[in-house]
């Protein structure tokens, strides 16, 4: 079984309380830890952006979109946007 745990820098991005997961990985904490603090812990306090997709020659694919890791621009996923979605099924009568 795989864990799935990201890793930057070698050190992967995970902390727990109380016993040591069965994949040994993570920082282990002491104590009641509010969210934000177990998020810094676990070396989570990144955040995402919209990037447009574009083609080999720089222009923008409309309506496409990469969400982005934005401490280290690792592409996360890519969507079609909501407005894009609309006009792509839309019947033509």
């Amino acid at each position: 079984m795989t864990h799935q745990i990201s890793a930057v820098s070698g050190r992967a991005e995970l902390a727990y309380a109380g016993e040591t997961p069965w994949h040994g990985l993570g920082l282990r904490v002491d104590g009641l830890q509010t969210a934000a603090e177990m998020l810094r812990h676990a070396g989570l306090e990144w955040g995402v952006d919209l990037q447009p997709v574009c083609r080999q020659d720089g222009r923008p694919v409309d309506g496409f979109r990469f969400t982005v890791r934005e401490d280290c621009d690792v592409v996360l996923a890519s969507s079609l946007s909501s407005t894009s979605r609309s006009r792509t099924h839309r019947r033509r009568r």
